[in-house]
């Protein structure tokens, strides 16, 4: 969902997946739609709707609103739509506006965090330095947000992506051409989308590779986009990731299987399986991202620089990795929203 020099933030959302054809959400993500409700809730929930027939996702409900990692903090939207960081606050990327109002989703990026408000607006506070907390005036209603390294992209309800902050590599020149989007995943300094059509769209800085979307990846149903590398989970549950490999966060594991969320960062990369299983790969020994034991019923996860954290069913928050800012401390009984909870206002 995270994003620093290469971080992305990848929040994972709520979802009610049932048999075919099915709807694929994902956080900072959301997934692909082919019409909209007028009901806000719906539209980043379960708005976005993209017909790939999904059989290995056959009945399931992911119980997390919005979980984002950033560079060296945390995010979470609470059951009662309650926007909640903690962490490094140097440029005030923990401190929550006070007249932010209920929140349905939460981007992080590496000095800088955007939150999705129940009507639709988009509020970014933090690191300023490139105008990525800059929010267009003339910006349309949005149903998901997305914050890389130093570059913010909001995608509007009629399907048009909006990019704004640091532009150096053209992380924000969203391609004239591109088709209705439904999901986005902003990175280190590349912006990844996917279509209406389940196509993913990626641009900005290549220097590893991490925009050449391979030909042959057909439908896609989610994508993260790290810091030199992108990860896409394909409609029949595959993850495939390209770009940046040095330590091997690209190397997907031969026996994982269907993944049904993915969070990409700086040099790893973390998975939930559809059985629930948090799965991380890359640079995690080096970053010292050791998952506690008996981790399961996960649903969602973020990564940041040097710590991840994942949702589980019961809508506990665990962080894990470096804590030398407070990025894995979270508050005692904080508990991430449910869409079904965002709906009812509880």
């Amino acid at each position: 969902m995270m994003v620093l020099l290469g971080e992305l933030q990848d929040g994972m959302c709520d979802a009610v997946i049932r048999e075919a054809p099915l709807h694929v959400f994902t956080e900072l993500f959301m997934t692909p739609m082919l019409r909209l409700s007028n009901d806000p809730v719906k539209n980043v929930f379960a708005g976005l709707v993209h017909d790939l027939v999904l059989p290995f996702l056959a009945s399931w409900r992911q119980p997390c609103a919005a979980l984002a990692a950033g560079g060296h903090h945390t995010c979470v939207v609470t059951k009662d739509r309650e926007l909640v960081c903690f962490g490094h606050n140097d440029f005030g990327q923990c401190t929550v506006p006070a007249s932010l109002g209920p929140v349905l989703a939460v981007a992080a990026g590496a000095e800088h965090t955007c939150a999705l408000s129940a009507d639709g607006k988009v509020v970014c506070f933090g690191n300023n330095e490139f105008g990525q907390c800059d929010v267009p005036a003339d910006l349309r209603p949005v149903v998901a947000v997305a914050a890389g390294g130093s570059h913010t992209c909001a995608l509007q309800r009629n399907g048009v992506l909006v990019c704004f902050g640091h532009n150096g590599l053209g992380q924000c020149d969203v391609p004239l051409d591109i088709d209705p989007v439904v999901a986005v995943s902003a990175g280190g300094a590349h912006t990844c989308a996917v279509t209406a059509a389940g196509k993913l769209v990626a641009f900005g800085d290549n220097d590893r590779g991490q925009v050449d979307v391979p030909p042959e990846l057909g439908p896609v149903a989610a994508v993260a986009a790290g810091s030199h590398h992108t990860c896409a989970i394909t409609a029949v549950g595959e993850l495939v990731c390209f770009g940046g490999n040095v330590l091997g966060q690209c190397d997907v594991p031969p026996n994982l299987g269907p993944v049904r969320a993915v969070a990409a960062r700086l040099l790893y990369t973390c998975v939930v399986t559809i059985t629930g299983e948090l799965v991380c790969f890359g640079c995690i020994d080096f970053e010292e991202i050791h998952q506690p034991p008996g981790l399961h019923a996960v649903v969602a996860v973020a990564a940041g620089t040097c710590h991840a954290c994942a949702a589980k069913e019961t809508g506990e928050v665990v962080c894990f990795g470096h804590n030398d800012l407070g990025q894995c401390a979270v508050p005692t009984g904080l508990l991430v929203a449910t869409a079904g909870s965002l709906r009812r206002g509880d």
